[in-house]
């Protein structure tokens, strides 16, 4: 329980930017952040490995992960592929319910994204989104991808200008879900994931 607490935590700050890309997690100064010893610090940095968002390599130990430019294009494009796919599964099969949640929790999202909890805000929206397409495992790896793309947007303050823009966007797909618009709602989220990856394209660094 204590090391998935830890990987919470950790999870929690590398979605705030508190770690760069690339950057080495060090297990003493971790583990007397959280008032524990190294093994639930270690526990937690497998944990952290098993959802994509540290390496873990013999005698070199933790880092953040980090993307080069190709790197990010390949998130997207998979992204967008995987993402577009879910939405479109999903319109026509919300149920009332299933909708006043979505719109319930887009507008928290709003809310949100003017904090340090933006990231786990528009997770949120995203699951509830792609929720009804009845896809489990596509779910779960767009949210591997997302996440790894989150890291990068808070490394480097990649949002802020844009916030209102992508929350424009989340309440248009709203509205087009509520209309069953699929093919309206799908060109909103491409357009909203291939503007992301042009706004973080520039502000990272040239690829080596």
């Amino acid at each position: 329980m204590q090391a998935q607490h830890i990987a919470d935590q950790l999870k929690s700050a590398l979605l705030r930017g508190e770690f760069a890309p690339g950057a080495k997690l060090k297990q003493e100064v971790l583990a007397s952040r959280f008032g524990a010893s190294r093994i639930p610090v270690r526990d937690a940095f497998a944990l952290l490995a098993q959802m994509g968002l540290i390496t873990l390599v013999p005698n070199k130990g933790a880092h953040v992960i980090s993307m080069s430019r190709s790197d990010l294009r390949e998130a997207i494009d998979l992204r967008v592929m995987l993402e577009t796919d879910a939405l479109r599964r999903a319109v026509g099969n919300f149920s009332q319910s299933q909708l006043a949640h979505l719109e319930q929790v887009q507008k928290h999202s709003d809310i949100d994204a003017h904090g340090p909890n933006w990231a786990e805000g528009d997770r949120t929206f995203h699951a509830a989104l792609y929720a009804p397409s009845g896809r489990p495992r596509q779910i779960a790896i767009i949210d591997q991808l997302r996440i790894a793309c989150q890291i990068q947007i808070a490394a480097y303050g990649a949002l802020p200008s844009r916030t209102e823009d992508w929350l424009e966007d989340h309440r248009l797909m709203v509205e087009a879900v509520a209309a069953g618009g699929s093919e309206t709602a799908v060109t909103h989220l491409e357009r909203h994931l291939r503007e992301a990856e042009a706004h973080l394209l520039d502000v990272m660094p040239p690829d080596a």
